[in-house]
């Protein structure tokens, strides 16, 4: 029987896969382990310790998925801004984040495709990607940051909005 054709760095990216979910599930472990026992020493040595850690761990997960929730929808309207047109400045951070995250996939796209048509295996068009992207990121803020010492105030807060969207959308990627 012939053995099959391996694109290049598939077992490289299948053994790195395996330790980071090796060690997200080690993480996730030891941090459920450690709310676990403040948990338990609230609810055994404080007054109402077990009122007090259910209403907390219930409006934890409310503000965390509230928050996930307007910041995914923030990248949304981001990228709805890409195909309309730019009617106040209130739109640029939006335009530029939209822009910018669509340049990402497309050149992710384009790196996977490459890297499979030269027998590498795709994932390896994904680092592309994630690099060319901080990269990117690291240039935009050093152009944001520059270019707010010659604008106008009003332009200046949003750039403040610019970083805010950049920011929540690396804590969600």
């Amino acid at each position: 029987m012939e053995e099959e054709e391996q694109l290049l760095l598939t077992k490289e990216f299948d053994a790195a896969q395996e330790g980071f979910n090796r060690l997200t599930s080690g993480v996730s472990s030891v941090i459920q382990s450690g709310v676990r026992a403040a948990d338990d020493f609230i609810d055994q040595n404080i007054p109402g310790g077990e009122q007090f850690t259910a209403r907390w761990r219930k409006g934890a997960v409310r503000i965390l998925r509230g928050t996930a929730r307007f910041v995914q929808q923030e990248l949304e309207a981001a990228d709805r801004q890409v195909d309309e047109p730019i009617d106040s400045p209130g739109d640029i951070p939006y335009f530029a984040v939209g822009a910018f995250e669509r340049g990402k996939q497309q050149y992710t796209e384009n790196a996977r495709s490459m890297a499979e048509s030269a027998g590498i295996d795709p994932r390896a068009g994904d680092v592309l990607g994630e690099v060319a992207g901080e990269i990117a990121t690291f240039g935009a803020g050093k152009l944001a940051g520059a270019a707010t010492k010659v604008i106008p105030p009003a332009l200046a807060a949003c750039h403040h909005n610019l970083q805010w969207l950049v920011a929540w959308q690396h804590l969600l990627n």
